[in-house]
């Protein structure tokens, strides 16, 4: 996520701007004590830094590639984005794994400072509560032109929403919608009910089918959904995110068939 000054300036801050500083704050405060009571080893951990630290060198990259690909029919588009990605993937991924679980071998073993469920319950909530107020007040930035730029297709660098904390993997199974994790106003769902299932108890839907007929009405392609995809439901922001194979937890029990009548 962009980095960006918090500093108050009663001069030059909005009270749009003003409000938005403060929640931000108070939503990243809360994110350094989540932050430090989690595991920061790891596989995943040490391969995300990487990706944030090399971010100058690969986003131009593909931010040119992406330009060339947009103006591709969508047959060749497809062609060549998964020609790519499994042209890299053979050429790559098994060196670098490789060497990714060498250099995570030799990292120091650190001390996590652990806070209780209760705790961490208390400030998921809070913060969920503060991401929508962010949500809410960045939507009024656009509409009176304190943001720049379309909020869908060219978000405004200076406005960005809070990331996404992401939760424990729960099982997946067999369904498109189940190969997704999920968050609910920026609060990741955790164990089983990271899942359709649970997002759909979370809202108080009686039955996973009425979950997955908002998402419809809501414009989601519910059987062959975008990698990832952000919807507002019931007054909550939904944020999906289709897992890789290496991210996935593997379950060791078998998957459980839920039919969208589950409840």
């Amino acid at each position: 996520m962009t980095s960006i000054d918090l500093t108050e300036d009663p001069v030059n801050d909005s009270q749009v701007r003003s409000w938005y500083k403060k929640l931000m704050i108070e939503v990243n405060s809360i994110d350094e004590v989540l932050d430090a009571s989690a595991d920061t080893s790891g596989k995943r951990k040490f391969t995300n830094d990487l990706v944030t630290k090399s971010e100058s060198e690969w986003k131009p990259a593909v931010d040119s590639l992406a330009e060339q690909m947009n103006n591709m029919p969508d047959d060749v588009r497809a062609g060549v984005f998964y020609g790519m990605m499994r042209q890299l993937t053979t050429t790559f991924k098994e060196t670098l794994d490789k060497w990714i679980e060498q250099q995570v071998a030799t990292l120091p073993k650190t001390e996590v400072e652990t806070i209780s469920d209760e705790e961490k319950k208390v400030l998921q909530e809070r913060r969920s509560e503060l991401s929508k107020q962010v949500n809410a007040i960045i939507d009024m930035a656009y509409t009176f032109g304190d943001a720049k730029g379309d909020q869908e297709n060219e978000p405004d660098p200076n406005w960005p929403k809070p990331r996404i904390r992401r939760g424990a993997f729960g099982k997946r199974g067999p369904r498109a919608l189940s190969f997704f994790t999920w968050a609910v106003d920026g609060i990741g769902m955790e164990g089983d009910d990271d899942s359709n299932k649970g997002v759909s108890n979370k809202l108080g839907f009686e039955k996973v089918s009425e979950f997955t007929k908002a998402l419809k009405e809501a414009g989601i392609d519910t059987t062959n959904p975008d990698d990832e995809f952000t919807v507002n439901i019931k007054g909550h922001e939904i944020n999906a995110k289709r897992e890789t194979e290496e991210e996935e937890e593997i379950s060791t029990e078998p998957s459980e068939e839920e039919s969208e009548d589950s409840e």
